[in-house]
């Protein structure tokens, strides 16, 4: 998993937690369902997220760079 089963916040994401595929450019806004354009976060993540007008960037891994 290309998150390391973590949330951007950093804490892990498990089927208890559950999760919501958060478009990081809006598709109403163009963008696109590609996974360069999409994160997991957990529900209250994605709900703060949209409430609080936050924005979220992609983390990337350290190996491979």
């Amino acid at each position: 998993m290309e998150q390391g089963g973590r949330c951007p916040g950093n804490q892990p994401i498990t089927e208890i937690s559950g999760w919501h595929v958060h478009h990081l450019v809006r598709r109403v806004d163009g963008g696109p369902d590609i996974n360069s354009n999409l994160v997991m976060v957990h529900p209250n993540c994605h709900n703060q997220i949209h409430v609080n007008g936050l924005k979220v960037v992609k983390l990337v891994r350290e190996s491979g760079l």
